[in-house]
């Protein structure tokens, strides 16, 4: 059972790393830039996508994560 949470723990950690990496490239905000920008200069300042990114995208892409990881404990624990 640890085993199950460990991978894919893993594998939305590695989900999460790719996902930020991906935003930095492409001017999105991530959720450290967010709490950076929000307390310095208000959410007036974001933008509409980078919402739609933080609140929406990204955390389905987490999500795909989890489902990921799932599938590998599955595969190698049968």
């Amino acid at each position: 059972m640890i085993l199950k949470y460990l991978i894919i723990g893993y594998s939305i950690l590695i989900t999460a790393i790719i996902s930020n990496i991906i935003a930095n490239c492409i001017s999105l905000t991530t959720w450290y830039m967010f709490f950076e920008t929000v307390s310095e200069k208000g959410f007036k300042t974001l933008k509409l996508l980078d919402l739609i990114w933080l609140f929406l995208i990204y955390p389905l892409l987490l999500s795909l994560g989890y489902i990921i990881g799932e599938k590998i404990y599955l595969h190698f624990a049968t």
